[in-house]
């Protein structure tokens, strides 16, 4: 995990009101004028204390490398095939080093609620 990355998962450390009936609502409001994505925007949540045993960044990467390597079919695929490597990739819309995993990724990918798919098309 890089330091950036653990900056942007402390945010994250919440209670949210479906596990703590306690914590009080809060009504979704704009945030930076409307700038701020919604979608890291955390209503209804209280930050976490050590008593929720949430766990810590270092049991996270104890815990993560315990299991097996995981591997993504496009990071492997796309990048083997020189045809495929014309697809629009995320490597190619941010500087991603070679030797860093996501590279080959299809450039946009949405994985939410309501849709669940890779957003793109092959040429």
């Amino acid at each position: 995990m890089l330091p950036d990355q653990e900056e942007m998962l402390l945010p994250s450390y919440v209670v949210h009101v479906s596990v703590d009936p306690d914590v009080p609502l809060t009504a979704k409001a704009a945030v930076n004028g409307g700038d701020e994505d919604p979608d890291k925007v955390i209503t209804n949540a209280r930050k976490a204390t050590a008593a929720d045993g949430l766990l810590s960044i270092a049991e996270l990467k104890d815990l993560f490398s315990h299991i097996p390597k995981l591997r993504s079919a496009y990071d492997e695929g796309l990048g083997q095939i020189p045809l495929l490597q014309e697809i629009p990739t995320f490597g190619r819309r941010v500087t991603v080093p070679p030797t860093r995993h996501g590279r080959w990724e299809p450039e946009y990918t949405s994985y939410t609620h309501y849709w669940k798919a890779v957003l793109g098309q092959l040429p």
